[in-house]
């Protein structure tokens, strides 16, 4: 139930994952557990493309959803009310919200971060944007970076196109990962978020936005279509 609170749901998102993920490393979960991740990824990809599901689609998703991946799936379906939990506290505080290490994770009071630590992250940053919160995590310890915040607020902000075209400038390469997040002039210990540095880093970034019940309805109709945008809503009294 929804009382006049803005709620933090599923904007949009990217994931980056092992870049030679091996196909025959032996599964940690049991042939159950895996068999529904990778059912769930399937439909998921049907949904997105917009076709029905058919037998030829059973074996398109035939690796291993890892932990990370599964993570970042399960991240679509999530939704926060202003105040709650990670994303809540840094859209009500318009503070960004920096949690690295695993321990820390673990013994955060907030489920998200104790959920990202389950999965194999070691860093969650969440930072309040003009229409919401953007989140990124990492299997790799980031220490703060100042700059790499400031970036990423100049990057969805939507009306700096100066600033923008000057970090893409920079970067020189089309990959999203490293335009969205990756610091130019990192210390010599600091891991890059979304920088593929080893084959084994997994990274994913979500972005939260604020939605009103008219474009929530725009937003399914997107859907669809094949679309997989749904945003944050801000209602009066609507119940779910």
């Amino acid at each position: 139930v929804f009382s006049g609170q803005s709620l933090l749901g599923w904007g949009d998102g990217y994931y980056k994952g092992e870049e030679n993920k091996p196909t025959n490393k032996p599964t940690s979960l049991n042939p159950e557990e895996q068999e529904y991740r990778k059912r769930v990824l399937r439909e998921l990809n049907s949904l997105i493309s917009g076709n029905a599901p058919t037998a030829s689609d059973d074996g398109a998703v035939d690796e291993e959803v890892t932990d990370t991946e599964w993570f970042f799936l399960i991240s679509m379906t999530q939704s926060f009310s202003s105040g709650e939990d990670l994303p809540g506290q840094a859209y009500l505080g318009s503070n960004p919200i920096w949690a690295a290490g695993s321990d820390r994770l673990k013994s955060s009071p907030c489920n998200r971060a104790r959920q990202g630590a389950c999965f194999a992250l070691q860093t969650m940053v969440c930072i309040p944007v003009l229409n919401g919160v953007v989140e990124v995590g990492s299997t790799e310890m980031i220490f703060q970076s100042p700059n790499l915040m400031n970036k990423v607020r100049v990057l969805f902000s939507g009306d700096n196109q100066g600033q923008i075209q000057d970090l893409l400038a920079d970067q020189g390469e089309n990959d999203p990962a490293t335009i969205w997040i990756n610091d130019p002039n990192p210390p010599p210990d600091e891991i890059q978020t979304q920088t593929q540095t080893q084959p084994q880093n997994h990274q994913s970034q979500t972005q939260n936005q604020i939605q009103t019940p008219q474009s929530n309805n725009n937003n399914n109709n997107n859907n669809n279509n094949g679309t997989n945008s749904s945003k944050l809503i801000n209602s009066d009294v609507e119940s779910k």
